[in-house]
């Protein structure tokens, strides 16, 4: 779920039925790197299918368009600036979004969504889908406990795994994912709404027919929230937009969803109530059915935060020596989503990228990267 106005789009040319040879793939994923892009790039793609397999189809990213709020400088990409007098019912960074999609041209099969923090690690193709999510791994920035807080969110976010299975995706993180043109064309983004991407998944999962969402095996690495302040906010944000855009679901999902939002608030109960009356001596966690629960979900918390480190790989195992900081950490990761639930906000606070505000400081908003695929 991204927090910048900017929309990088790109069209990505997908090959089939062959295959390209993995140097091609290695310049794509190495050009992606180089930006600092938020939006969608379109590319036309070919896939190579095999009898009961969806096959993943290679691309190359050739067709670069950053769509703005104000005129900027990006190298190797073609910045197209959002008219004041554009209308729409989205907002924001869905109005970005919108626009590029009533105003650019594409000719291929799939668009492909990068926020402006996003760089893309690898990149081996998309599978056979609707919507491809892109996996995260947000890198740290200025602020130590904010990052341990995205640690333990990727170890929660296996659950994205399991979203295929699903007739509606939970949800949807915008910072990567491609979207078949078709698929665009026939949703469009022209909702209220301040968590677009997810809201856009929600539709297309309930307007199309055969509805498909796959997780990709290419992985984004975005910026953690610099500040307390920041993720808190982020958080409020998800939270708030999601419960808001619930409402357009059956009523089934409403129910999972608001479950999941409450369940995500309600996690450091452990840390909040269960510590501090045992620091004070007061034995209300002794026995019973509250300490095998609370037992319970302080073990959950040590696991999903393990499960995080892991996530991240081999190189980043020392991450798990903070382990014991895991109750403050699991607070910091939910407090902007109580925040959420009983103060939603009534305005958008954009999320500055440490290269947006370095390279940008005289301009109101952030881009979106579009491109074709």
């Amino acid at each position: 779920m991204g927090d910048d106005d900017t929309v990088y789009r790109y069209r990505v040319r997908l090959d089939r039925p062959h295959i390209r040879r993995r140097r091609d793939l290695r310049t794509a994923g190495s050009y992606l790197r180089g930006q600092r892009n938020t939006g969608s790039h379109p590319h036309r793609r070919r896939r190579r299918r095999r009898a009961g397999h969806r096959g993943l189809a290679a691309a190359e990213f050739d067709d670069v368009h950053v769509v703005a709020e104000a005129d900027i400088d990006v190298a190797g990409a073609t910045v197209q600036v959002v008219p004041d007098n554009f209308s729409c019912a989205a907002v924001r960074k869905g109005r970005a979004l919108e626009w590029a999609h009533q105003t650019l041209t594409n000719d291929r099969e799939f668009v492909l969504y990068l926020d402006e923090d996003s760089h893309l690690e690898s990149f081996e193709g998309l599978p056979d889908a609707d919507i491809v999510q892109f996996r995260e791994q947000p890198r740290r920035t200025d602020s130590v406990l904010s990052y341990l807080a995205d640690v333990y969110r990727m170890g929660v976010q296996i659950e994205q795994r399991a979203f295929a299975r699903l007739s509606i995706p939970l949800f949807a993180w915008g910072g990567g994912i491609a979207v078949k043109q078709t698929v665009e064309d026939e949703v469009t983004w022209d909702r209220e709404t301040i968590v677009e991407d997810t809201a856009f998944v929600w539709a297309a999962a309930q307007k199309l027919e055969d509805f498909s969402f796959e997780l990709a095996t290419a992985t984004c690495r975005n910026e953690a929230p610099p500040s307390l302040t920041e993720i808190t906010q982020q958080r409020r944000r998800w939270s708030a937009g999601n419960i808001e855009a619930a409402s357009a679901l059956p009523f089934g999902y409403q129910v999972l969803t608001r479950v999941r939002n409450y369940a995500w608030a309600l996690s450091p109960i452990v840390t909040l109530i269960v510590v501090p009356l045992a620091l004070l001596g007061i034995g209300v966690g002794a026995g019973g059915l509250f300490a095998a629960a609370s037992f319970s979900l302080g073990l959950l918390t040590l696991f999903w935060y393990l499960r995080g480190v892991q996530y991240y790989g081999v190189d980043s195992i020392g991450w798990a020596l903070p382990l014991p900081l895991a109750p403050l950490v699991i607070i910091i990761h939910s407090m902007g989503t109580v925040a959420g639930i009983l103060n939603p906000p009534t305005s958008f606070r954009v999320k500055k990228s440490r290269e947006h505000v370095r390279q940008h400081q005289n301009h109101r908003d952030t881009p979106t990267l579009w491109h074709p695929v």
